[in-house]
């Protein structure tokens, strides 16, 4: 699972406990590496707000004038969802969440989402009479979440690395949604491969996705008669492809194999965070030394997203396996 925002050593559930004010599930799926450059720029931003580097707001009105224009660079529209998102007028979030809706999917599509829903918790802060509302958390995860509750997919392979027969799909089914109920959760989709299940739940924060995943397979060895195996995939980042799920399953049916990593050029991954760090440190230096007049400048070479599925070509998995 994705826990690269948390302190080391800290799961969520342990976080929370320590965590008084308000948490927010965003239900929109936003890729790690958005989620990160995002909430860094933000950061740095609010950090800056009233400071001698940024002693002034800008211009709420002028930066939504600026985010309608066609003609802004990728980069700039990003400086101005942070700007807006970081503020408490309700004008700023109807501007954030018009340009959202109309944004095909992608990185621009990823990163004004975020910037409304921190719009919205400011909006809510500002209209809160409550002091303590003050304190908000955000939980988002590239599989997002619904019902306030998070997304999760894992898969197990069969031990045999056989087809299961109708009488164990069925036992796998039942066990599943009865381990579900029992801890107030979901199944949204239930696969059967040609030898493994893949499973898309619904977990309540609270919940530890172990106490899902292991519940329904000891569960489906109860009756003596164990058939699938005892490991685990896990992820909630991404839809694993087929071509992942089975760079795992290999491992679990071949443990003494060595895997070799395939050499040559590789894929770059969807979104470089150096370009991206690198730009959007050069527009934030443009931003603190711009006027009262609120007159961005633009770039001329704007850097493009690639959206490409997440992880497809990442040939090492094991940050991503649960196994126990």
């Amino acid at each position: 699972m994705d826990n690269q925002f948390l302190p080391e050593g800290m799961d969520i559930n342990a976080l929370l406990k320590l965590f008084s004010g308000e948490v927010h599930l965003l239900e929109h799926g936003v890729p790690p590496d958005v989620q990160q450059a995002y909430f860094e720029a933000s950061g740095l931003y609010h950090n800056l707000i009233g400071s001698e580097l940024l002693p002034f707001e800008l211009n709420i009105d002028e930066a939504i004038l600026q985010l309608q224009n066609p003609e802004i660079s990728m980069a700039v529209c990003k400086i101005l969802l942070i700007q807006l998102g970081n503020s408490s007028e309700i004008a700023a979030f109807r501007a954030i969440e018009t340009f959202f809706n109309q944004q095909p999917q992608g990185y621009l599509k990823d990163w004004s989402y975020l910037a409304l829903q921190e719009s919205r918790i400011h909006v809510e802060n500002a209209l809160s009479d409550d002091d303590s509302f003050n304190a908000f958390g955000i939980i988002s995860t590239g599989l997002g979440s619904k019902n306030n509750k998070l997304r999760y997919v894992f898969a197990v392979p069969t031990l045999s690395g056989n087809a299961l027969t109708n009488e164990q799909m069925a036992q796998i089914k039942y066990f599943l949604q009865q381990i579900c109920d029992e801890h107030k959760s979901e199944v949204e989709e239930l696969f059967f491969g040609s030898n493994y299940v893949k499973i898309v739940c619904l977990v309540p924060i609270e919940v530890a996705l172990a106490t899902i995943i292991e519940g329904a397979m000891e569960l489906w060895k109860s009756n003596g008669n164990q058939f699938m195996y005892d490991g685990y995939f896990a992820i909630n980042t991404h839809f694993p492809t087929e071509k992942e799920l089975f760079r795992y399953f290999n491992k679990c049916w071949n443990p003494r194999k060595k895997v070799l990593k395939k050499k040559g050029n590789s894929k770059p991954s969807s979104i470089s965070k150096t370009d991206d760090a690198d730009t959007l440190a050069d527009e934030l230096t443009k931003l603190i030394n711009l006027n009262d007049s609120g007159n961005y400048t633009q770039n001329d070479d704007d850097d493009d997203y690639d959206d490409n599925e997440a992880g497809e070509d990442d040939e090492d998995d094991d940050d991503e396996n649960a196994d126990d």
